[in-house]
């Protein structure tokens, strides 16, 4: 009995001291564990921020490099395109017309190219309206059930309501004509085409970066999905997984590029085997839809004996610029720059429109449109871009805007706009 007393007694001493010593140490462990697990959940979210980070700076120098790239294409484009024109003017054979004719038709594929390549690096000139993103997908039913195999099926889910956004109705319509055509090539046997709309503005629905209410655009097919290693590449221009004769890789580009400058996202969840989801992010504007009001042609002769002052640095592309302006019926005076046309708008009180370049060294055009409208209002202005960072600006400020490379025609129709308005 003595010996089992005192073996109670040091048991209840171990306990007394070693189980809250036991008990701290598992607490203690439990604390390690768990903050070890959230760095290890922070470093996850890191490696996936610094991730995104440098896939945005790498398509961010991708698209300044295709930027610059299309700038220059556009000129020579431009020289050639004019001078194909010129020559089939001068009634050449038949032979000698062929070629002038598979000469345009790979300028106007030039032309396509580089606007893609502008979309994609954010510095094409888009003309913004407000549009009602419902009607203009249901509008688009007949061309995307063209655009799939026949034992597809598409479906389209999209609201009975008005959801406005602001931007260029061609470019939402080629969007989604190149992820439906992504979707066809991924559904080799056939397979589903769900096309949704719905509004988002909970925080935990977007993309990390946007807030606010916007329109979700998700395109779903039941095709062979995107492997992990591939799908980080798939919005880099001229990436392709197809054929050489099967696609440009400019299709995805082209969507990222044009969701981006809309100040939106597009996203994309797949994996082998289980298809994919795209889906894009338009902010959402409190604004009416604008309705297409029926237009009158302008009158052409409305441009006989304007004086025109050119504005163009690239030498080759002011001499097809003069061509084009006297086919209108333009009297025609060339700068060189902006200081030479600001000189030459002081001394001569007789110019009627100001066509200029936007990307000039010095004063840009942009700037000149300025001074011009402040100092001259009397005085019609069309600005043109190949490639600026000005040229949504300048479309912003209420200047008519002229892709290059533009032809004769794409000439004649801005300068009747902004003589009409005179």
């Amino acid at each position: 009995m003595p010996q089992r007393s005192e073996w109670l007694t040091q048991v209840k001493g171990h306990l007394l001291f070693g189980l809250p010593s036991t008990l701290l140490l598992i607490g203690v462990i439990a604390l390690a564990l768990k903050r070890t697990r959230r760095l290890y959940e922070e470093e996850t979210r890191r490696h996936a921020a610094e991730d995104a980070l440098k896939q945005a700076q790498r398509l961010e120098a991708l698209g300044q490099l295709t930027g610059g790239v299309a700038h220059d294409f556009n000129n020579i484009l431009m020289v050639i395109g004019g001078a194909t024109q010129k020559l089939k003017r001068l009634e050449p054979q038949d032979k000698q017309l062929r070629s002038l004719e598979m000469i345009e038709l790979a300028v106007q594929k030039g032309e396509s190219l580089t606007k893609k390549l502008l979309s994609f690096s954010r510095k094409r000139t888009l003309a913004p309206q407000v549009i009602d993103l419902s009607a203009r997908i249901n509008a688009l039913r007949g061309v995307l059930a063209q655009s799939i195999s026949g034992d597809t099926a598409l479906e389209l889910n999209v609201p009975n309501e008005v959801i406005a956004v602001r931007v260029d109705p061609s470019e939402v319509e080629i969007a989604l004509l190149n992820l439906t055509l992504n979707a066809r090539d991924a559904m080799v046997d056939g397979g589903r085409l769900v096309v949704m709309l719905q509004r988002v503005s909970e925080r935990s629905r977007l993309p990390n970066g946007l807030d606010g209410a916007f329109a979700m655009i998700a395109v779903s097919d039941s095709g062979s999905g995107i492997a992990d290693h591939v799908r980080e590449h798939i919005f880099e221009p001229f990436f392709t997984t197809k054929p050489m004769d099967k696609g440009t890789g400019l299709g995805l580009s082209q969507v990222y590029g044009f969701v981006t400058q809309a100040h939106g996202a597009v996203t994309v969840d797949s994996s082998v085997g289980r298809g994919s989801v795209f889906t894009l992010y338009l902010p959402i504007v409190d604004e009416t839809p604008e309705t297409a009001s029926p237009s009158v042609a302008p009158d052409a002769t409305r441009l006989e004996r304007k004086r025109v002052l050119l504005v163009e640095d690239n030498a080759d592309v002011a001499c097809i610029a003069t061509e084009y302006l006297e086919q209108c019926g333009c009297n025609v005076m060339k700068a060189a720059n902006a200081a030479i046309a600001v000189a030459t708008l002081n001394e001569q009180k007789d110019i009627d429109i100001v066509f200029s370049d936007i990307a000039m060294p010095g004063m840009n055009g942009l700037e000149l449109a300025r001074l011009v409208r402040d100092h001259h209002p009397e005085i019609a202005i069309v600005l043109a871009s190949g490639y600026s960072e000005k040229a949504a600006q300048a479309v912003r400020e209420g200047f008519r805007v002229i892709e290059k490379p533009y032809s004769a025609d794409a000439m004649q129709q801005s300068l009747m706009a902004v003589a009409v308005r005179r």
